[in-house]
């Protein structure tokens, strides 16, 4: 890991810089470029400083101060540490910024941009909403309030998140494409924002949704791009977040290897009995008992 971010390091404060310089060039703190964001499934972009690309611009300022820690802790680097300090002044204005921006107290979430006459749009994608809680941009309670609306507004009968609620005249099983759409992809974000609050009951059903597809008579194994496609293909990014959410969200499994600390976070839905989760470096099993629950964590498993 310690080499990893040596060979990265030079190239963060040019790439950080380009970004803010190209999308948001007269220094609001909030970024707005235009474009789908985080993964495939997000074919909506946000015409302006709006609340995903916002959000993304905080947690890649958080990530470099994090990254010119971890190389001043190891190397000695005072100029590290200085910068590190830094990128957290700049993050924490970036945040304010946003809240400032985009937060609105009436609504309990952020709404989806603000456009060049200042109005705000409030529909915002689900992203929007996710993010700022993965990230852990708001509060408990703000967090609490923004996935109300992902759940009441933006999911359907299936537990499945839908991109945005700007669903137009769109035909949802017809056409893969903006507000109606509910990627494989993006299932397993919401899964995160829901267990980062510990929502236990709805944190499993997107990841339910996918699975009843990629496991259906239809797909056979195959993870579609979006979930209610009619055409074989595997999406490995699907099947990559969707490995991760299981991992980090429903056992909340995170493994900080430079701080040398594992955390154990369970988000298991109350109908669950048990569950068992095998991987080349821990052995984890969950049981349900008369006076809770028990787990059983074996780590450095033998592979094989």
């Amino acid at each position: 890991d310690l080499d990893f971010a040596r060979t990265v390091e030079p190239q963060f404060d040019k790439i950080i810089r380009q970004t803010f310089g190209e999308y948001d060039a007269v220094g609001t703190g909030v970024l707005a470029w235009h474009s789908q964001i985080g993964n495939q499934e997000d074919f909506e972009s946000t015409p302006g400083h709006g609340a995903a690309p916002g959000a993304v611009g905080v947690q890649m300022l958080r990530e470099a101060a994090g990254l010119y820690r971890i190389l001043a802790d190891a190397d000695g680097n005072e100029g590290f540490r200085e910068k590190a300090a830094r990128y957290d002044q700049w993050a924490d204005y970036c945040l304010a910024a946003w809240k400032k921006r985009l937060w609105k107290r009436d609504l309990g979430r952020a709404v989806w941009f603000t456009d060049d006459y200042g109005e705000s749009r409030l529909d915002t994608t689900y992203h929007g909403i996710c993010y700022p809680v993965m990230f852990g941009q708001v509060d408990s309670f703000d967090a609490q309030s923004s996935l109300d609306h992902l759940l009441h507004r933006m999911t359907g009968h299936e537990g499945e998140v839908f991109q945005s609620n700007h669903f137009g005249d769109h035909y949802y099983e017809w056409v893969p494409t903006w507000g109606m759409q509910a990627g494989s992809n993006m299932q397993a974000f919401a899964t995160a924002a829901y267990a980062a609050v510990g929502r236990h009951e709805e944190a499993v059903r997107p990841l339910d949704f996918v699975a009843r597809r990629v496991c259906g008579p239809y797909q056979r194994g195959s993870f579609p791009e979006t979930a209610n496609e009619k055409r074989f293909g595997y999406f490995s990014p699907s099947a990559g977040v969707y490995a991760q959410a299981v991992i980090e969200s429903l056992f909340g499994l995170s493994a900080d290897r430079i701080a040398g600390t594992l955390t154990v976070s369970p988000c298991f839905p109350a109908a669950w009995d048990h569950a068992q989760l095998h991987l080349p470096e821990y052995d984890y099993t969950y049981r349900k008992t008369a006076d809770g629950f028990e787990i059983t964590l074996h780590t450095d498993v033998p592979s094989g």
